[in-house]
């Protein structure tokens, strides 16, 4: 008689309230490395002397580092659903940036914010593609 195979039987199961402590590990990451990030833009900018036509092609730069890094972080520990857990990780840390945006460019968001926007939810599915 010929031997049965054991097959691999881990579950992994992961509940809905470690999913959402991920997602707001991944996004409070997120949002402290745009601040960061901000800031070097902003010692750069000044010891430069560049004008402001030039910030939006920071900020495009910074949009893809934090969406990649906010997916990444969030996935890698649930494994699961990579490029949908990568896109909502987004959001939270999106939603911060827009809200200081709003309060401290005294208007709406420019073509440039929509850029922002799409580019860090693209790269936050690429981040949580790459983790899972």
């Amino acid at each position: 008689m010929a031997k049965r195979r054991k097959k691999n039987t881990v579950q992994s199961n992961v509940d809905l309230r470690t999913v959402i402590i991920k997602i707001i590990i991944g996004s409070t990451v997120g949002v402290a490395l745009f601040f960061a990030l901000m800031a070097l833009m902003s010692a750069i900018s000044l010891k430069l002397d560049l004008d402001e036509s030039r910030y939006k092609y920071f900020m495009i730069a910074i949009g893809a580092i934090i969406g990649f890094v906010c997916g990444y972080i969030t996935v890698k520990p649930v494994r699961k659903k990579g490029a949908l857990l990568g896109a909502v990780s987004v959001i939270p840390a999106g939603m911060i940036i827009l809200l200081f945006s709003f309060y401290f460019g005294h208007g709406g968001i420019g073509t440039v914010g929509w850029i922002f926007a799409l580019i860090s939810v693209v790269f936050g599915m690429l981040g949580g593609a790459v983790a899972s």
